[in-house]
């Protein structure tokens, strides 16, 4: 073991090591690479580096005898009197610096949200087809919306026939078992692309490209019905984005 023993330091959210906060990998006998640093260090703040060799022991070398000096240029840490080797099995270099959070200029934590759920939302393609037949989106079971607040639907009715081919969101919060048991109801929409709240988009003899948005969507379960009164010369496309 190389140097004096000095004691491991608490790992607190102000010591940083590799490689859970950064990468340290291999260069020369003295020097390591650096990477993903989440702050530029200065020499003071290295506190030892601890290297497994290939042999099974364990090499520390604290910063209070083994002088770490780092290029923030070049992202190389030398390590005055070590002996690192290409072979070695891993590498351990750590630091003190700033509470994980901290904006020293503020004076103040910052807090923020892993996975945001607002920023997960779920798109789907329920319907895209030539000639479809009557049917219900995704199924007579319906979309559950769980959390979800927020459903717009996008897509293009195309029916050369005057026979109409419509779609409408219907929705419901009964628990019943049955679908076709449960309370739906027909939802107003905003039709963006019109300007205007509707129930129902229509399309006969025409090409139809619709956006429909319905915000807080406050519905255990939503359906979206299609009718093909035509079932020749028609072309439907339905796209769902649910978010929270």
């Amino acid at each position: 073991m190389h140097g004096t023993a000095m004691p491991r330091p608490a790992y607190t959210d102000q010591v940083y090591s590799s490689p859970g906060s950064f990468s340290s990998v291999f260069l020369a006998g003295t020097t390591l690479t650096l990477a993903g640093l989440p702050f530029t260090p200065d020499n003071s703040q290295f506190l030892m580096t601890i290297v497994t060799t290939a042999g099974g022991a364990v090499n520390r070398y604290p910063a209070d005898s083994f002088y770490h000096s780092y290029n923030s240029g070049t992202g190389v840490l030398t390590v005055a009197g070590a002996n690192f080797l290409a072979s070695d099995l891993s590498i351990r270099v750590v630091l003190l610096g700033e509470a994980r959070g901290y904006q020293a200029a503020g004076n103040y934590y910052r807090g923020s949200e892993v996975s945001p759920i607002n920023l997960v939302p779920v798109v789907e393609t329920l319907l895209e087809a030539t000639n479809p037949a009557t049917q219900e989106l995704p199924s007579a079971d319906g979309l559950q919306l769980l959390g979800f607040q927020h459903l717009s639907l996008n897509g293009t009715l195309v029916n050369a026939t005057a026979n109409a081919i419509t779609i409408q969101v219907f929705g419901t919060n009964s628990s019943n078992a049955v679908p076709a048991s449960r309370t739906w109801t027909a939802l107003y929409g905003y039709r963006s692309d019109l300007n205007t709240m509707t129930n129902i988009v229509s399309c006969a003899s025409t090409t139809v490209v619709y956006s429909w948005d319905f915000d807080y969507c406050n519905y255990q379960y939503i359906k979206i019905a299609f009718t093909n009164a035509s079932a020749v010369n028609n072309t439907t496309s339905v796209f769902v984005r649910r978010s929270y």
